[in-house]
């Protein structure tokens, strides 16, 4: 029918292409390609729901999904990732994209380690594009905070095809922020991860020497998405200020956000609002492109 907008659902076996042709929204629902009503209709329920969350993505969503990765060493980037899901008490959600290991779950010196019971990386199938609208309330939770991490048996980098269908659903809940470990080649190849992640926050010390890991990481991987700079030390240094500055970032500069012993360190006045000033600098970097119509080129390092 000419002017078809609709949803159809087939099973794998089905004539899709011809349905996808005439303009219609197909959803493909498996190797099984069938759902048992009325035994199912919930599950009918969530595939619906899933395509409204899809069919509005065209709009600016409320919720902000936000790419956190270091890019060296020991710059603190999991624990700025925390801080950012924790900013104001909790109820955040937390993605940890950066292969195995303890994950962001790992806790810092003082607490108890471990999250609730949940499920994880491994319990996700990788040929799985959509998810249940209702992910994540299925997540453990640590710290007020829902969180998708690895375990024994399965982990997830960057660019792993289960990213864009997980984000997706997720973000229909709340902000998302996604650890991506290290920026290198996985996280260029994975993002804008079908254009889920609104925005980059790349961590540093801040010192000269990690000025030079960020050129040299975003001269081999340039950063695609708008882009945020965040220094974990005291202050940063000219050479790290100057990054900032050709990056384009929110005012120029480089945002303070201090790391001590594993955690965001906490205070009274400037350095208890650290997370918050951060995100808000990462909503309006974000806010800017999508007023621009999406037209942001790539950052490859001072020239």
């Amino acid at each position: 029918t000419d002017g078809w907008t609709g949803t159809v659902l087939v099973g794998d076996a089905g004539d899709w292409r011809a349905w996808e042709g005439g303009g219609a929204r197909v959803v493909r629902l498996g190797r099984h390609g069938a759902l048992r009503l009325p035994e199912e209709k919930d599950m009918l329920a969530q595939v619906l729901a899933t395509c409204v969350q899809d069919a509005r993505d065209g709009d600016r969503p409320r919720a902000l999904v936000v790419g956190v990765a270091g890019v060296h060493g020991g710059a603190g980037t999991t624990t700025v990732a925390r801080g950012l899901a924790t900013r104001r008490g909790g109820g955040g959600i937390l993605v940890d994209a950066q292969g195995p290991g303890p994950g962001v779950w790992a806790a810092p010196r003082g607490e108890s380690a471990g999250a609730g019971p949940g499920i994880g990386w491994s319990d996700l199938w990788a040929g799985e594009s959509r998810h249940r609208t209702d992910l994540v309330t299925h997540l453990p939770v640590s710290a007020g905070v829902a969180v998708l991490g690895p375990d024994a048996h399965g982990w997830a980098h960057a660019d792993d095809p289960r990213m864009t269908g997980v984000l997706r659903a997720l973000r229909g809940a709340g902000d998302v922020v996604v650890d991506l470990g290290r920026w290198d080649g996985r996280c260029r190849a994975g993002l804008p991860a079908g254009g889920v992640v609104d925005v980059v926050c790349l961590v540093g010390s801040g010192d000269a020497m990690s000025a030079q890991g960020l050129v040299a990481s975003t001269r081999a991987h340039p950063v695609g998405p708008p882009l945020v700079l965040v220094h974990t030390s005291r202050c940063a240094s000219f050479a790290w200020q100057e990054c900032a500055r050709e990056a384009g970032t929110p005012g120029g500069t480089s945002l303070k956000m201090r790391v001590r012993a594993g955690r965001v360190a906490s205070g009274m006045g400037r350095r208890r609002r650290e997370p918050d000033a951060v995100w808000e600098a990462l909503r309006a970097a974000s806010l800017s492109a999508w007023i621009a119509g999406g037209e942001v080129g790539t950052w490859d390092g001072i020239r």
